[in-house]
């Protein structure tokens, strides 16, 4: 064989391997493959994102970041911490105890008021932005290792309701009736931000979604997510969290609130850190968890708190009344019992064990 007829060949056979590899590796543009991005980030936390859509990998970074700057964004509006925020002077203003002028509210605040005052009247009382006082006092008390006198707790009480809030819906302002309210949105924010990040991820196109802060979750899309339940045996904040079961979640937030996480320890003895606001002291431990799900992560947040103060049956009632579904579990001595809403059952994946005996 020549030179020349040896090269040409050799140029044929590359050419066939270049077509073949070609089919393997080259897509065209509008044949994008679907991606799943995941971010884990969070100023003061810790948040988790997670989505999928037929877009390029830049395009999700930038859905990302800017999912990201939602927080700041809310940050601005919602921690009554920082005294620059609406909510940090609404705080103020509510403080100092000016009965007779209204606060002026953007509209995203006053719908969170707004909310906040509903959830209270459901549950009759049993959920009250007010409370912070109470809080102060506990966290006081703590470093003080001590247990508040009821001397404290009353005169805290006087500060105190959600009943001294009143809304004016034409101005869309809030007025006070007592002096020295103090106000605190923890109990339902988070899920709110999960909320308001997957309506944006929403907005940019993304067709799949989960949103994650502090286990307040919303997912949505066709996609049927696992989510875990976590153990309430274990105490310890710092050890592996492990879950007793996982349940199935498709358009729908979920929270749980408990105790083995947060709480006080007085004198060597732990307290729940959810403050019943009726009484201003801590809740029994003996609701070790409830988890709810509804159609926000901001509703199942806020209702999972007050699922661990009322009694697994008054829990159930209220629950079935809203069209939520609720799982509650109780401690009672070495054993456990489990109580669920009928609408419960079908999102089982892996149910609890049987020390967690359903009644």
């Amino acid at each position: 064989m020549n030179w020349k007829s040896f090269v040409r060949i050799l140029l044929s056979a590359l050419a066939i391997i270049f077509c073949f590899s070609s089919l393997f590796w080259w897509q065209p543009p509008w044949q994008t493959v679907e991606r799943e991005w995941e971010l884990i980030k969070w100023n003061s936390g810790q948040m988790q994102i997670i989505f999928q859509a037929r877009k390029s990998h830049s395009e999700m970074q930038q859905i990302a970041n800017t999912a990201y700057k939602q927080i700041e964004r809310l940050d601005s509006v919602i921690n009554e911490h920082d005294p620059k925020s609406e909510a940090g002077k609404l705080r103020l203003f509510m403080e100092k105890g000016e009965k007779n002028s209204l606060f002026p509210l953007s509209d995203e605040l006053f719908s969170l008021v707004q909310f906040a005052l509903l959830v209270s009247q459901n549950s009759q009382g049993v959920f009250d932005i007010t409370i912070s006082s109470y809080i102060n006092l506990w966290k006081k008390c703590t470093k003080e290792n001590r247990l508040p006198t009821e001397e404290e707790i009353q005169s805290v009480k006087k500060i105190t309701g959600f009943q001294h809030i009143q809304l004016d819906y034409e101005k869309k302002a809030l007025g006070i009736r007592a002096e020295s309210l103090s106000i605190s949105l923890g109990a339902f924010v988070k899920g709110y931000a999960v909320d308001q990040v997957a309506s944006f991820l929403q907005s940019q196109k993304v067709p799949i979604g989960m949103v994650n802060m502090g286990g307040n979750i919303f997912c949505y899309g066709p996609r049927v997510w696992k989510i875990g339940i976590q153990d309430p045996r274990i105490q310890d904040p710092d050890a592996p969290q492990d879950s007793i079961a996982v349940i199935a979640l498709e358009n729908k937030g979920i929270a749980t609130s408990a105790h083995y996480r947060r709480y006080y320890e007085i004198q060597g003895k732990r307290y729940s850190h959810i403050l019943d606001p009726r009484t201003g002291n801590t809740v029994s431990m003996k609701v070790a968890c409830a988890t709810v799900i509804a159609s926000t992560a901001m509703e199942a947040d806020a209702y999972s708190t007050v699922f661990c103060i009322l009694t697994p049956q008054e829990s159930l009632e209220l629950a079935k009344s809203l069209n939520l579904d609720a799982m509650i579990i109780v401690q009672e001595g070495e054993k456990y019992r489990r109580y669920e809403t009928p609408g419960f059952e079908k999102y089982w994946v892996t149910k609890p064990p049987e020390i967690f005996q359903k009644q």
